[in-house]
């Protein structure tokens, strides 16, 4: 069974000069799972960053890597079940 989360939170940090902002994140969750064995992974990323009403998109080049590595071991745990190995 493949089970897929997504969630969002809103957190109100200060940055290097003092003025408040709010850091806006998403947590990614993926689970795979059979009857004999388990395999999960979550990232959480930074999205963006508001203040005054203004919003910076933040790019993530981590997150894109894991989720594609996450993605090949998914795919090579369901090559394996499928093979019977």
């Amino acid at each position: 069974m493949l089970n897929l989360d997504r969630s969002y939170t809103r957190r109100e940090v200060v940055d290097s000069a003092g003025n408040p902002v709010v850091l806006v994140t998403e947590r990614l969750a993926v689970r795979f799972g059979g009857s004999q064995a388990t395999l999960e992974g979550a990232y959480e990323r930074p999205l963006h960053v508001e203040h005054q009403g203004t919003a910076t998109p933040i790019v993530d080049l981590v997150m894109i890597a894991k989720s594609v590595g996450l993605l090949l071991v998914l795919a090579a745990t369901i090559v394996r079940t499928v093979r019977g190995d």
